[in-house]
């Protein structure tokens, strides 16, 4: 969700390692809880999250949504988002 256009190389694969503006949508930030041991990042339950689908422009909203994540030496996270959605239908 930004306005930068992807930057590619000769090749046509996307540049590592350059900056993209992101542009906020308030639909789409949560807070989290948590802590930080030995590199890995833990939150408690917040009451919802809502998540962006890239391919269908939709959320995917959870509730009691959830961070597990771990910090790598590439400056990347590796990880799990989690939470639940109720499986009946909403109208």
């Amino acid at each position: 969700m930004g306005a930068d256009k992807l930057v590619k190389d000769g090749a046509g694969e996307i540049l590592p390692g350059y900056t993209f503006r992101i542009r906020p949508h308030a639909k789409y930030e949560a807070l989290f809880d948590g802590q930080v041991v030995d590199g890995r990042i833990t939150t408690r339950p917040t009451s919802a999250a809502t998540l962006r689908d890239a391919g269908s422009g939709h959320g995917l909203e959870l509730q009691a949504a959830r961070l597990d994540l771990q910090m790598r030496p590439d400056g990347t996270l590796k990880g799990y988002v989690g939470g639940y959605r109720s499986w009946e239908a909403t109208t």
